[in-house]
């Protein structure tokens, strides 16, 4: 029952992975070698993914909060390249990354 249970939890992740490594050949607004700005379309927190509204997609480092974040916001992704995968190493609101004041969003 175990051994299933992590063959199958295998499986998805495996899965998850392919679609990201297709879906990363898409790059939203570069900023820089290393930064993408976009808005985001979805956030699978206990995947730790992020998708953003042109598809393209990033595991994200375990140490960026994405709770801070909804879909529908601007932000700048700092990333890295790991065995052909954006890893997000870092997710900025976009006004805050211009160096505009960040304005917190409505929860409402």
């Amino acid at each position: 029952m175990i051994t299933r249970t992590l063959m199958a939890a295998t499986g998805a992740a495996l899965f998850a992975f392919a679609g990201l490594a297709n879906a990363n050949d898409k790059v939203s607004d570069v900023t820089s070698d290393n930064e993408v700005k976009g808005t985001v379309q979805d956030i699978m927190s206990e995947e730790n993914m992020l998708t953003l509204d042109d598809g393209t997609q990033f595991m994200v480092d375990s140490n960026v909060d994405l709770d801070q974040f909804q879909p529908g916001a601007e932000v700048v992704v700092t990333f890295e390249d790991r065995n052909g995968m954006r890893l997000a190493t870092d997710v900025t609101n976009a006004d805050y990354a211009r160096g505009e004041e960040a304005h917190p969003q409505s929860t409402e």
